[in-house]
């Protein structure tokens, strides 16, 4: 897939790269100067399916770009653009109208965070009855036990049966996860036929093969491989640490050999005020034996 939707101002690959990238970098250059100088943007928020500015305030525009009607920021507009090319093969079906098409089939969905717009999105527009979330609080819990009233799971080793999720959805979750690998065998496992993982994950899109930066030795230590590295978590003042950076090569074939399919998307739009050249969001397919049934695309 490759196109460019000028009326919206999208541009959306899948990615290779073996191949040359469509990307526009002098726009994409010359719109985020734009936005930050002025410190904000205008167009739709496909969290919310209503126009929006976006302030921008940061030059880490993937993290940043942030919608006023929703509060999301580009990252998290990037995975409904995911859960929309799983449904519709088309990344331009806003979050509202995607969570319809889920709604009306009962499709479970089980989304790796509590405390994000993101989540309030989805909780308000599915089912409760359809819907898992959870945090992971530390290996004192086992998968499954509440803290307080919010699920703990491990995704190195969830408390879910087989083959259960039509949908799960993670934000820049795995490269915390010290054992990623198992990580996404556990999600291939308790994903059901015909259902997709949608993700994202930071990324070395050329690089040959994954960076470990950090692993858990036999007696429970941490070697460091590289600079420590620690993202923000609201759970955990002190960040969360990064065991990996992840490689498209490497990546894709991990999957394949669990005999899913993993496709690597860049997205960029100025409408959709997802910005910057780093915008990508992954969407891992499980086949069920026949043609998967495809949704008809509304916006």
């Amino acid at each position: 897939m490759s196109f460019v939707s000028g009326e919206s101002a999208f541009f959306c690959e899948d990615f290779s790269p073996a191949r040359p990238s469509g990307f526009d970098a002098e726009l994409d250059q010359a719109v985020s100067t734009y936005g930050l100088d002025r410190g904000s943007l205008t167009g739709y928020c496909n969290v919310s399916g209503h126009p929006a500015t976006f302030a921008i305030t940061d030059p880490n525009l993937r993290e940043n770009v942030m919608a006023d009607v929703s509060g999301t920021g580009a990252r998290h507009r990037l995975l409904a653009c995911g859960l929309s090319l799983a449904l519709f093969d088309t990344p331009l079906v806003s979050l509202p109208a995607s969570a319809e098409v889920i709604n009306a089939r009962r499709s479970r969905v089980f989304l790796t965070e509590t405390t994000t717009p993101f989540h309030a999105a989805v909780v308000a527009l599915l089912a409760p009855e359809i819907l898992t979330t959870s945090e992971y609080f530390g290996d004192q819990y086992a998968s499954g036990d509440y803290v307080g009233d919010i699920r703990h799971e491990d995704l190195q080793q969830t408390s879910f049966p087989d083959e259960y999720f039509d949908f799960v959805i993670t934000s820049d979750v795995m490269e915390h996860v010290p054992d990623a690998i198992a990580a996404e065998r556990e999600i291939v496992r308790i994903l059901s036929p015909g259902g997709a993982y949608c993700f994202t994950v930071p990324l070395l899109a050329y690089a040959e093969a994954d960076m470990i930066a950090a692993r858990v030795l036999a007696d429970g230590s941490i070697e460091y491989l590289e600079e420590p590295m620690y993202h923000g978590d609201p759970l955990r003042p002190e960040g969360a640490l990064v065991f990996r950076l992840f490689s498209v090569n490497e990546m894709t074939a991990r999957f394949a050999a669990l005999g899913v399919t993993c496709t690597t998307y860049r997205i960029w739009s100025k409408s959709y005020g997802i910005l910057g050249p780093g915008c990508w969001v992954h969407v891992v397919r499980k086949p069920n034996g026949r043609a998967v049934e495809r949704a008809s695309a509304r916006v």
